[in-house]
């Protein structure tokens, strides 16, 4: 017996998680814009707006690839109803778990939306005190935000590194590059502690 497989409709309203209206007139506003000569007398506010607009058109190619996607996982289905297949239902599922992961990506996407979201950004790791045991654990720290850059396909350069004469680091700099880096790593900001749990 098979399991049906049920393909929704992405939303494009005005005020949704993508806005697609509202994104293609602000494109379009910033098209008119620039096409002013006076526009490009303010350099560094130019600037500012193309990479919005840049920003923008980012969003609705991520949109367009979502809409292929999901018509993509409508065609199959229709091909499985017509004439069931396991494979065309196999297919068809593997692509809407596909598109419901892209769906939430785009949905955290929208929640870093702050002015800088988007950038790169510089990691800084401080031991603080607690000697070798916190240089220990900021050796740590680095291993892991160096994993989770490469997960997120980020580049990473180490800018700076001070070294624990008697293991782990004092502190170090990692420079991070990629989409919404700065939005990920700024909730990071703060005191990280490594607590030990009793076995007893």
């Amino acid at each position: 017996m098979h399991r049906p497989v049920h393909c929704g409709r992405v939303s494009t309203r005005s005020g949704g998680i993508f806005d697609v209206i509202g994104k293609k007139e602000r494109i379009a506003d910033l098209e008119r814009q620039s096409s002013i000569g006076e526009f490009w007398n303010d350099a560094p506010r130019a600037r500012e707006l193309m990479r919005e607009k840049t920003t923008l058109e980012r969003q609705l190619e991520r949109y367009d690839a979502l809409i292929r996607l999901l018509e993509d996982s409508e065609t199959l289905l229709e091909l499985w109803h017509e004439s069931p297949d396991p494979a065309l239902e196999k297919e068809a599922a593997e692509n809407l778990v596909h598109l419901e992961e892209k769906v939430e990506e785009a949905e955290i996407r929208r929640l870093l939306s702050d002015e800088g979201d988007e950038a790169g950004a510089v990691l800084e790791i401080n031991s603080g005190a607690g000697g070798t045991d916190a240089a220990d654990w900021a050796a740590m720290l680095k291993r892991m935000y160096l994993r989770w850059a490469e997960r997120m396909g980020y580049k990473i350069k180490l800018l700076d590194e001070q070294m624990n004469e008697e293991g782990g680091i004092k502190s170090c700099s990692l420079s991070v590059e990629g989409a919404y880096a700065y939005g990920y790593l700024k909730s990071e900001i703060g005191d990280h502690r490594l607590g030990r749990i009793s076995p007893f």
